[in-house]
């Protein structure tokens, strides 16, 4: 990856550092993420794209180069379904906490 693509891993500790700073960090419940089931996902994507995306991980180097290449907007790796099943499952468990009650709005 390139260290200034918006989508670098370098980003991850800056949103967490700027939630600390805002005092936004303690307001909020972490929710444990979960894989997004294939369901889930077809909710959202066509199949043919759930299909492209979960072949990432088998791709060669020189592939997923050619595939990124395609993609300019988007970081690929071969853990990039694993890491996108991740984020679509954490937002629906957190979706799914505040529809249960789990978690609530505070304030404002």
């Amino acid at each position: 990856y390139h260290s200034h693509h918006p989508e670098s891993p370098q980003r991850l500790p800056r949103v967490l550092q700027r939630l600390q700073e805002l005092g936004l960090a303690q307001r909020c419940l972490p929710v444990p993420a979960r894989p997004a089931s294939h369901r889930q996902l077809r909710a959202c994507h066509t199949r043919s794209h759930v299909r492209a995306l979960s072949r990432v991980a088998a791709l060669s180097p020189r592939e997923l180069r050619a595939l990124s290449q395609r993609y300019p907007s988007l970081f690929l790796c071969p853990r990039s379904f694993r890491a996108a099943r991740l984020a679509a499952g954490g937002a629906c468990a957190a979706a799914g906490a505040v529809l249960g009650g789990q978690v609530r709005k505070r304030g404002g």
